[in-house]
């Protein structure tokens, strides 16, 4: 189907708000923007645009034999027999269904007294190495992802759930036969069990010069498996760090030198950039945690 623009009926009933299927507080708004789409994360704020021809499409039903088949576009989008939006289908992974109303979800902010949210500090684990911290502050608590360093602010909706600052994201704790918090149930889907066997990871860097930093920053390109399309990371310096950003999402990971061409993430050294030069020294790639091989562009 060709796609001329946003001016197609489709791409008009494609603007509205949506609904993820599984967790219910979640919604995403998705609107044109200079000829594109954009959609913004109702939770965090956050805003990206995306290509409407080489990363959208619409079809009227989506099968597991679609799903299966690595071939869909990263935002895929299912409509009625009319030809109306309904649901969106995006990374191949998350369904979004189309709603007519969004209502934001109703506050009840209270106050808890210092030791109260000092009862919720600690590290908490899912799975086998993910781990998030939480710490009180002066008027709630403040979650800190280990894996990306990224700090989410909450305030008590009650003595044991809590809601973050910014959106729609809930925390629920639940204590134990003795009155500890044992567990956190974040987002109303990912467990997360109280642990005191966090080690925090001891990271050597190095002192590298802007020249050295300047060096790697620029714009790298990749396609991954089943994406008809590259994506793109951009890497810059801030003071004696790297900063990557996904195109394809906003999220942005710091990472410290511990070498000249070697670089990780402070709280989790297993996320690396390992950069590599041509034989004229100039840097040409950057493999990124171990696995996806990057090409820079040509700027």
């Amino acid at each position: 189907m060709k796609q001329d623009g946003l001016k197609q009926p489709q791409w008009a009933s494609a603007d509205g708000y949506y609904q993820d299927r599984q967790n219910k507080r979640s919604y995403i708004l998705i609107k044109e923007k200079n000829n594109q789409l954009l959609i913004k994360q109702l939770w965090d704020g956050k805003e990206f645009l995306v290509d409407p021809v080489s990363d959208v499409a619409f079809r009227d039903n989506l099968s597991t034999a679609d799903i299966r088949s690595s071939q869909l576009k990263p935002f895929e989008f299912i409509t009625d027999k009319s030809g109306i939006v309904i649901q969106l289908f995006a990374k191949n992974r998350d369904l979004w269904n189309k709603i007519n109303e969004y209502k934001p979800m109703m506050r009840t902010d209270t106050t808890l007294t210092p030791g109260e949210l000092k009862a919720f500090e600690g590290y908490y684990k899912m799975g086998d190495n993910n781990y998030i911290h939480i710490a009180a502050e002066e008027k709630g608590i403040i979650l800190k992802q280990m894996w990306d360093g990224r700090e989410i602010h909450f305030t008590a909706q009650s003595a044991l759930e809590f809601l973050a600052n910014d959106g729609n994201f809930p925390l629920k704790f639940t204590k134990g036969s003795d009155g500890t918090i044992t567990q956190v149930l974040a987002f109303d889907k990912d467990l997360w069990s109280r642990t005191d066997q966090y080690k925090p990871p001891v990271v050597k860097t190095v002192h590298l010069n802007q020249s050295q930093l300047k060096a790697c920053a620029g714009k790298y390109r990749f396609r991954f498996n089943g994406d008809q399309n590259d994506s793109y990371i951009q890497i810059r310096v801030i003071e004696n760090n790297l900063v990557l950003k996904q195109s394809w999402d906003g999220k942005e990971f710091k990472f410290v030198p511990q070498s000249p061409l070697e670089f990780c993430v402070k709280d989790d050294p297993r996320f690396t950039l390992k950069f590599i030069k041509d034989s004229n020294g100039a840097v040409t790639q950057v493999l990124a945690f171990n696995r996806d091989l990057w090409n820079r562009v040509k700027e």
